[in-house]
């Protein structure tokens, strides 16, 4: 999977499309992971002794392979989209919305792949110190630079 995801974010960057792209996979990606843990539910159940099960494997592959090839790319885009809305700039709400969401999910323990109104999410744990070092601190840094 990776081999195909990250020359498509790649690309991506060079067309300023990075946002969309990754949002594009993560939702691939939630698709596939709820997939796989309906096909391997009883190994998951039986056979897994780490206790860490499919869904929480999956959250930390694509972190660590996939969000950390455009990590600062994916930052300073989400950045500019708030400047963008605060400048009364057109932005696509919805994407932005989606990225803070990924933020929030990248964080989740125990995650668990759901299928919700013919979307594919996570639900587990919350915790929100992953949001905060990777999103929420440099948006209130953005935010008080762009209001002083």
């Amino acid at each position: 999977m990776v081999e195909d995801v990250v020359p498509d974010l790649k690309n991506a960057i060079d067309q300023g499309r990075v946002l969309e792209v990754l949002i594009q996979q993560w939702n691939h990606y939630a698709m596939l992971s709820f997939m796989m843990k309906r096909m391997f539910s009883y190994l998951d159940k039986f056979y897994l002794r780490d206790k860490k099960k499919i869904g929480q494997r999956a959250i930390e592959y694509f972190y660590k392979h996939i969000s950390q090839n455009v990590k600062d790319m994916m930052r300073s885009e989400i950045m500019n989209e708030f400047t963008k809305d605060r400048n009364k700039d057109v932005v696509d709400k919805q994407m932005v919305n989606s990225v803070v969401r990924l933020y929030v999910h990248l964080g989740i323990r125990d995650a668990v792949p759901i299928k919700t109104e013919g979307t594919f999410s996570w639900q587990g744990k919350a915790d929100l110190e992953f949001y905060k070092k990777q999103f929420e601190a440099l948006f209130l840094e953005r935010t008080i630079k762009e209001y002083d």
